[in-house]
């Protein structure tokens, strides 16, 4: 993401800003007049009153749930794809969508329930979706998005040295583009003796946790081969091959775990 769609991606969260500010005011008045309303047919401590608390005290949840989003990817967003946050942001505006909408279907349930003094009216439609406080998908989908190779760096952990070598040996493609989908991996030149001498890493830009992974893969292809080079090989395509899924199955179980893990304990 360059300076230009870094600085829209913020003024876009200022935005988000202005219109939770406008959605709590707005859900603040339906659960008051929904708490009142019950309070004056049911009691302070019938469970119709009780649902509205509930409404109201989920409502707060899930708008920290946000506010917490969206100021890690104004953080960490000049990492991201602009096209990556935009679907995101798409994603989470839908979301937000469906959950207001539900809200305001339970309370104006409750309403009806304490107009017409008929409890049973006051039942919870059935949800479709999960909201931001009951699931985790939307904080591991920002934390893929916000790969880099900072990130594949730190994780492989090789040698300075490497990475000066293959510094120009990297060709970075668009993972977009179907065709040169085809070309990720490790071309290896071999001299006439059948010795290692020169090679060179097609990898995609990391936009997601799917180009992240093709990187490992081909990383450390291109590490293995490092220190065989001016040698022949000594292994198998098979051999290299597992060995670098085991890296990417690493990758998921333990850096993005921990990325994870130290994302949702800042919240």
């Amino acid at each position: 993401m360059n300076k230009a769609e870094w600085r829209t991606l913020k003024n876009d969260v200022k935005d988000i800003y202005y219109q939770n500010a406008e959605e709590f005011f707005l859900m603040l008045k339906y659960c008051l007049i929904a708490y009142v309303k019950s309070i004056m047919s049911f009691g302070f401590n019938h469970l119709v009153t009780k649902e509205v608390v509930q409404v109201w005290r989920e409502f707060l949840a899930i708008i920290g749930e946000e506010k917490t989003m969206l100021n890690y990817l104004v953080r960490y967003g000049s990492l991201a794809d602009a096209d990556e946050v935009e679907q995101f942001m798409f994603q989470l505006d839908d979301l937000n969508e469906q959950t207001i909408l539900y809200y305001y279907d339970v309370l104006n349930g409750i309403e009806t329930a304490s107009e017409m003094k008929t409890e049973w009216r006051a039942v919870f439609p059935k949800k479709e979706f999960k909201t931001l406080s009951e699931t985790d998908e939307y904080y591991k989908e920002l934390c893929s998005i916000t790969l880099s190779i900072l990130d594949i760096k730190m994780f492989l952990n090789y040698e300075e040295n490497f990475w000066k070598y293959i510094e120009k040996k990297v060709l970075f493609v668009d993972s977009r583009v179907e065709e040169e989908r085809d070309f990720y991996g490790v071309n290896i030149k071999l001299d006439d003796c059948d010795c290692l001498v020169d090679m060179k890493v097609i990898v995609p830009r990391i936009i997601n946790l799917e180009t992240a992974l093709v990187n490992i893969h081909e990383f450390h292809h291109a590490y293995c081969f490092y220190q065989i080079l001016d040698r022949p090989l000594i292994h198998s395509d098979i051999f290299y091959e597992e060995a670098a899924k085991n890296c990417e199955n690493r990758f998921q179980e333990e850096y993005m775990k921990k990325k994870y893990k130290r994302f949702v304990e800042k919240r």
